[in-house]
């Protein structure tokens, strides 16, 4: 994808990240600085000692400078991602946060390129705590072909997660 098309791309994210917003009361839009973000009523710990202190709402983030590759899941829809062609010669990170009923819970994530079967670059893993995780993601050389960031692992009583692929 060239750079004449990402207003289309974030166009589109922010259209569909809009809709999930219009027909959900899981989405908080009321942010200090206007991201959406998910909502969940406070758990109880596994253990029984009370109410968590975890945060009950992750806000996603609005599309980073030189962003490669985004996915965003909302409870139990992919509601915005897209993925460019990298940088040459560029470090990225993959930053990403996940909220979850379960203070136990991780999903795991893959970075492949966009091409049959797919080379696979980097993987992880986030905690379902609501904290952001930054790891290494790879370095792009030559010619580099669009990115796909995707989340791996069991969905199941997550509420909100999102992964970001960017510059160091």
């Amino acid at each position: 994808m060239t750079a004449g098309r990402w207003p289309g791309v974030f166009f589109t994210v922010a259209v569909a990240v809009a809709s999930v917003t219009a027909c959900s009361s899981s989405i908080d839009t009321s942010s200090t600085d206007g991201t959406p973000t998910a909502s969940s009523p406070v758990s109880e710990d596994p253990g029984g000692s009370g109410p968590s202190d975890r945060p009950t709402a992750l806000p996603v983030p609005s599309p980073l400078a030189g962003e490669v590759s985004r996915v965003v899941y909302v409870r139990g829809e992919v509601v915005g991602d897209h993925r460019i062609r990298p940088r040459p010669d560029t470090a990225y990170l993959v930053r990403g946060a996940c909220l979850a009923g379960s203070t136990n819970k991780s999903l795991g994530y893959e970075i492949t390129e966009v091409r049959s079967p797919g080379k696979f670059l980097s993987g992880g893993e986030i905690l379902c705590d609501g904290s952001v995780t930054v790891n290494s993601a790879f370095s792009s050389s030559g010619a580099p072909v669009p990115v796909d960031v995707r989340i791996t692992g069991d969905l199941a009583g997550v509420v909100t997660s999102y992964l970001v692929v960017v510059p160091e």
